[in-house]
């Protein structure tokens, strides 16, 4: 089982260099570390868990990290401890602490793993060889847990980027394995394949990534909580720097939501094609459509006239494969204000908290103040929890913890002049809230919410 994902770590290896999103890349080397020093490097691995604290020897390393992220640093041998917090609403608390004694020019590499019910450490200890400027040494580890449809077990196939899988004998690894000992390959070219174990379905696949000559990397497959059909993504950690690596048919996913209140039925063109989004009436929200990434322009059109454009962007929007957006009509036409806002969305379910995010796309609104407070508790000489939100902005995802809660929106400064009824909400841990404020149909008040996701 072991084997299996280390093939998912090195694809990550080649990776160091393509900022997560290219296939083609060349991974630097990585530092020499000294003797008497120990280099740490930590890594937040579970897919649900929330963003956390990290600290070394009684040190806070990092603050706020988030899935994916990597936090690094040196500290003198002996006995250290690792601490790693959860940030949660109504109080933190720390789900992993591990102390032991590490000896000089050590390597070591945490992996805070598993979904956040089970959460652990994965931990790798290593020294720090020479490597020869022809070669690259890995260290593959398998920290993607509850991934569909892999499971716990993967082959992984590395091959040269035009043979087929049945080129290479697979390696295969269970969830928390990692390889005993490190791998040394040649320089150059590979391609990263990995399929449930004993099954020819290919589930990742990195296309042609370019692994440097001089490297000493930890690898490692964490779950895909993006756009995408593969279950995983690949990270590399040099001891100094992660890079990841999402599998190379990774689209960006963009819904399209009509807020413009004085526009009537739409068709979107999505360069100059017509998409599926047709007819869409004011307060729209549309599902996710997988878009390639790069520069992609979006056309409002009046539905079923694809020459009486509504909306034209003056510049074309880049889509970053990985990630998720909302595009929206806002504005009025009547007064010219008619364009698009960009937002980028996170899907990522948390399981300690739920994200509530709030847009003022109502023109007739002006600045407003919001608070969110318990159910039937008054705002009264409360500060806002967003003070003065202008036309176009947002909150933000705003972690709170699940149960009932009641939003006020009152007009910039005036608690006495509500924008909108006090709205009562129930929320559910890994609940992701979006809450839009737009005009009456026609334009201008009353202002009326226009709800997505977990609302609906």
């Amino acid at each position: 089982m072991r084997k299996a994902f280390l093939l998912i770590s090195m694809a990550a290896v080649f990776i160091a260099g393509c900022g997560g999103s290219s296939s083609n890349s060349s991974t630097p080397p990585g530092p020499t570390f000294p003797a008497g020093e120990v280099v740490f490097e930590i890594v937040h691995a579970s897919q649900d868990a929330p963003p956390v604290n990290l600290s070394v020897g009684g040190n806070v390393v990092a603050s706020g990290a988030d899935f994916g992220d990597a936090a690094f640093v040196t500290t003198e041998d002996g006995e250290v401890t690792i601490v790693v917090e959860g940030i949660i609403p109504g109080g933190n608390t720390d789900v992993i602490t591990a102390t032991d004694t590490f000896a000089d020019g050590q390597r070591v590499t945490v992996f805070a793993a598993n979904d956040v019910a089970n959460i652990g450490p994965i931990v790798l200890v290593d020294d720090q060889p020479e490597v020869a400027a022809t070669d690259v040494r890995l260290r593959v580890v398998h920290a993607a847990s509850n991934v569909t449809p892999i499971a716990d077990m993967v082959d992984i196939y590395v091959t040269a980027p035009a043979d087929p899988i049945s080129s290479a004998a697979p390696i295969t690894l269970m969830f928390g394995d990692f390889t005993p000992d490190a791998v040394t390959v040649p320089a150059g070219d590979y391609r990263i394949r990995i399929t449930p174990a004993a099954s020819s379905t290919v589930v990742y696949d990195s296309g042609t990534v370019a692994l440097a000559g001089g490297s000493d990397l930890v690898v490692a497959a964490i779950a895909n909580v993006g756009p995408g059909e593969s279950p995983v993504e690949l990270i590399a950690l040099t001891g100094s720097a992660s890079l990841r690596l999402l599998d190379s048919e990774t689209p960006a996913d963009v819904r399209v939501a009509h807020l413009a209140a004085d526009v009537g039925p739409v068709d979107v063109l999505i360069d100059d094609v017509l998409s599926p989004v047709q007819g869409a009436a004011f307060g729209a929200i549309t599902g996710y459509l997988p878009l390639a990434a790069g520069p992609t322009n979006f056309k409002v059109t009046v539905a079923g006239n694809a020459s009486a454009v509504a909306i034209e962007t003056l510049d074309e929007v880049a889509l970053e494969a990985g990630e998720t957006y909302t595009v929206a009509a806002v504005g009025l036409a009547g007064d010219g204000s008619l364009t698009y806002d960009v937002a980028v969305d996170n899907p990522r379910r948390i399981a300690t908290e739920s994200r509530v995010r709030i847009f003022h796309s109502s023109p007739a609104a002006g600045d407003v103040d919001i608070y969110v407070v318990g159910t039937g508790d008054p705002i009264d000489g409360l500060t806002p929890d967003f003070a003065a939100v202008p036309f176009g902005a947002e909150t933000g995802y705003v972690p709170l913890a699940p149960g009932g809660y009641d939003v006020h929106v009152t007009e910039a400064g005036d608690q006495t002049m509500p924008v909108l009824p006090v709205v009562a909400v129930t929320l559910d841990a890994g609940g992701i809230y979006t809450a839009i404020a737009v005009d009456a149909a026609g334009g201008g008040e009353p202002v009326g919410l226009v709800l997505a996701d977990d609302f609906l």
